[in-house]
């Protein structure tokens, strides 16, 4: 076994057990270092087969392989070893002697050839990995998981909370995960000028300084739709209801794959999921559980995404059920307003600015704050489209969806509930 001491800030990469490794903070951290270090290790150790890789790759320039090759100089010389490793950079390959590989790649253009030609890599490095889209991380995690002793690493200087790895690995206690957060100041190989430039960049600009320095999440974007501290204040909040509020129930059908199912209700200033369904088509199915659910809290009112819904609601007639069909792409009765679905999200808005409160969710969270938009020619605004966040590397916002269907139209409360006059719900 090679090994020598580690800096104490890294220790629990070799001492714990995990599936994931998440290495996140800001410049000159010591984090991409550190695990080009680790892996070379292990690769020298016999231990892995290892996929080097980020969103993007144009060039072996725009990866880790410069420094992954100054790591094998520098244990090599270290560890007194002969040249363990041969280099063959027009595959973007490097061999180690024990028959053991470190491939370079890059994520955007993987495929199902490319994932086959990836079995027996059991070690993935993700580098820059705040780029990393949703759906190259649904591709690699089941390539490298298959194999035995699996490790996936990320490293990151986190850009915003709703990108993919730092919404999955970071914002929630997601499980067999490491977390290891850095900063320049826990690097004891910085020299003084680091210092020096990361204090001027302190007085200049305080926010830059916590974003590159320090690792922070640098905020929101300018064209979110939902500001950080509304949904903060949203999802901290106990909602009430009332007897004289209507109790409305949202149906956001799957659209593809990885899409979800979301069947959610909001009554007053509450708002509840129901149910999340995944990868089933079966309209009647989604029909009799959206049935029971107007049955069960006597919906004063059903709406259903028109993009996959005229099933569930064809079926829904065998039950003797009329539930609303919403088209997201139709006319706003707001001129102001681009379409339908910005006029749904407009009135989720303003319900949250009014006391809406929200379930401490990290899904839903991400999901609004993913929402962007942008004016139109005429100055009307318009929200970008699903394959435009979906582009940017943020997934379907089901949830998000399925609430906003609840302020499809206004709804007068026709049904009595034996609820008191005014209560903090928990449904």
């Amino acid at each position: 076994m090679i090994e020598w001491k580690k800096p104490p800030h890294f220790k629990p990469l070799y001492t714990e057990k995990y599936v994931y490794a998440v290495l996140f903070g800001g410049r000159s951290s010591g984090k991409s270092h550190e695990i080009a270090e680790y892996l070379v290790l292990a690769v020298l150790n016999d231990k892995a087969n290892v996929l080097c890789c980020r969103q993007r790759q144009n060039s072996l320039e725009s990866s880790s392989w410069n420094l992954v090759c100054l790591k094998i100089k520098e244990i090599e010389k270290r560890l007194n070893l002969p040249p363990q490793f041969e280099f063959l950079e027009s595959r973007k390959i490097i061999k180690c002697a024990n028959g053991r590989k470190m491939v370079f790649t890059g994520l955007e253009t993987i495929n199902e050839e490319s994932i086959k030609s990836s079995e027996g890599f059991n070690y993935a490095w993700v580098e820059e990995a705040q780029y990393l889209k949703e759906s190259s991380l649904d591709k690699l995690i089941p390539t490298i998981i298959r194999n035995d002793n699996p490790k996936v690493f990320f490293t990151l200087n986190p850009q915003y909370e709703h990108d993919a790895v730092y919404a999955k690995f970071i914002a929630k206690n997601y499980k067999d995960t490491l977390r290891i957060k850095v900063t320049y100041k826990d690097n004891p190989w910085n020299n003084e000028q680091i210092f020096i430039e990361a204090e001027e960049c302190k007085a200049d600009d305080i926010k830059k300084y916590n974003h590159i320095w320090l690792g922070e999440c640098e905020g929101e974007s300018p064209a979110q739709f939902f500001n950080n501290e509304l949904i903060q204040e949203a999802m901290s909040r106990k909602g009430v209801s009332s007897d004289y509020s209507p109790l409305i129930i949202g149906c956001d059908n799957a659209r593809m794959g990885d899409d979800c199912t979301v069947i959610s209700m909001r009554h007053g200033s509450c708002f509840k999921i129901l149910e999340i369904i995944k990868k089933n088509d079966d309209s009647g199915i989604i029909a009799r559980k959206l049935s029971d659910y107007e049955d069960k809290y006597n919906a004063d009112a059903v709406f259903v995404d028109a993009g996959y819904g005229d099933g569930v609601i064809d079926f829904g007639k065998t039950l003797n059920k009329r539930w609303t069909m919403v088209y997201f792409g139709g006319k706003s009765s707001r001129e102001s307003l681009f379409n339908k679905r910005v006029e749904m999200y407009t009135k989720l808005k303003e319900w949250l600015q009014e006391g809406g409160a929200l379930p401490n969710d990290p899904v839903l969270k991400a999901e609004l704050k993913s929402i962007e938009y942008k004016p139109t020619h005429d100055g009307k605004v318009k929200l970008i489209s699903k394959d435009e966040m979906k582009k940017k590397g943020n997934k379907s916002p089901d949830i998000a969806d399925s609430l906003a269907l609840t302020f499809a139209e206004d709804i007068r409360k026709s049904q009595y509930i034996n609820l008191p006059t005014e209560q903090a719900m928990d449904y």
